[in-house]
Order: C-alpha cells, then structure tokens, then sequence
C-alpha cells in the first residue's frame, strides 16, 4: 500500500511553508511587475528600501540568535521551564515573520514594485492568520503553561 508522506507538522516544517509564502510573492511580483513594467519611483526610495532590508534582516539575526540562546540555556536549565521573552521576543512573539516581512517589504521598495510590495502584504496576512495559529498550537501543546503565560504578556505583532 503506498501512502502518500506528509510533511511533519513540527515548529520548523510550519515556518518553512510561511518562509515559502514570501518567496513566492517576490518572485510573482517581480514577474507581475516585468511583464506590466510599471515601476515606480520617488525620492530616496533606494535609501528607504535599503534601510528597511536592512532593519528586517538585523531584527531576524537578532530573533535567530535568541532563539538559539534560549534553547541552550533551556538545556542547561533542570527545571524545564523556559524563559520566551527574551530579546526581540519581549516585544512581539514573531519577531522572525516581522523581520522577513520588512526585508521583502524593503526589497519591493528597492526595486520599485508596487506588486512585490502588495505581494508582501499577502504574505505577511496569509502567514498570520493560516500558519501561525499552528505554530502558537504546536508551541502551546510542547512548553504547556509556559507558553500561554508568555502569550498572554507578549503580543503577537509590533
């Protein structure tokens, strides 16, 4: 009997499929926008692009890198509580998801394309309402209370 495998439903498989969302808007939106060539432009929209790319990419390494600290200490600590609201996660539970939505945002504002940037919108709405519950689901039936204390005090956006 050949089944057919799913892919598992895990924190990490979750976000990839949200990731894949962005991708996907960038690459339709800079086809969208070459076909139609309706580029836009005003002043300093490089710059702006560029800062914005540049905050997202920076908010995520700094999401990254808590994260991961997280976990080590979580390890080392033999209570098995873990602390969520640590860096950029005291400020928003998905700091990552607001970091990539600023670099495509960025990005869109970079090259001048209007439907990059309202590719990026889709994205950024799909990923809040389809793939995110999930993952608050998996995080919540993983760390119990810990995890519905913390999104109790931590919003989940800016």
């Amino acid at each position: 009997m050949n089944k057919s495998k799913q892919m598992p439903n895990t924190v990490h498989s979750i976000l990839s499929r949200s990731y894949s969302v962005y991708l996907f808007s960038v690459i339709a939106g800079i086809i969208i926008e070459h076909t139609l060539e309706l580029y836009f432009s005003f002043p300093f929209y490089n710059e702006i692009g560029l800062f914005v790319m540049t905050l997202g990419t920076l908010l995520v390494y700094w999401a990254q890198s808590t994260s991961s600290r997280s976990k080590k200490n979580a390890l080392r600590n033999k209570t098995g509580h873990r602390n969520f609201a640590l860096g950029p996660y005291k400020y928003t539970r998905n700091p990552t998801h607001v970091g990539l939505m600023l670099m495509t945002l960025g990005f869109g504002i970079l090259i001048g394309s209007f439907f990059v940037i309202i590719l990026t919108l889709f994205a950024f709405i799909t990923s809040k309402l389809v793939f995110l519950p999930a993952e608050e689901k998996l995080l919540e039936d993983k760390y119990g209370e810990d995890y519905t204390m913390y999104k109790k005090k931590v919003h989940p956006w800016l």
